[in-house]
């Protein structure tokens, strides 16, 4: 086998640097930005699934008794969810207030928002609410907090019913 003429390894060579260089070139250009400068950033990322709209039920022994052996569960719940009423204050102004339906063909599943809503940096009174019953607007979750958001900071409010609901970090 032949080696390549001199002038094709050159070519080949400039052809591999025009291309690193593309790549370097684009890798730090164009630059951007999570935030817009001068503005903190407010993460809403909820997924909850409501509560049950009935009750779950025990079924009798004649019940079972008609089923087929591996349908026999002792209790029958009902699938449907309640939708999820989610609302976000700022400095008394209201940004979000969604009521979210459960996903599913059923509707048995969980009801999820996302929201990024750039806001102005400094002190902050936020308060969020989220009622996983409407049938009961009563019950549910709240909590306020004061924050002092510098600008580019990112303020994310998740849902953890496992850690007492209502998570700012």
């Amino acid at each position: 086998m032949a080696r390549p003429p001199a002038a094709a390894l050159l070519r080949g060579l400039l052809a591999w640097g025009a291309f690193g260089a593309l790549i370097v070139v684009l890798s730090h250009a164009p630059s951007v930005a999570p935030v817009p400068a001068g503005t903190a950033l407010l993460q809403v990322s909820i997924a909850h699934a409501g509560v049950r709209l009935a009750p779950c039920r025990r079924l009798s022994a004649e019940e079972l008794a008609a089923r087929a052996p591996n349908m026999r569960a002792p209790e029958i719940c009902p699938r449907g969810r309640s939708p999820v009423r989610v609302t976000v204050e700022l400095d008394g102004r209201t940004l979000v207030d969604e009521t979210l339906a459960p996903s599913g063909l059923a509707r048995d599943g969980t009801s999820t928002l996302y929201r990024r809503i750039p806001i102005s940096a400094g002190e902050r009174q936020l308060t969020v609410r989220v009622v996983d019953d409407l049938r009961v607007p009563a019950r549910g979750y709240a909590r306020r907090a004061r924050f002092v958001l510098v600008p580019g900071q990112v303020l994310s409010i998740d849902f953890k019913p496992a850690r007492g609901g209502i998570v700012f970090s």
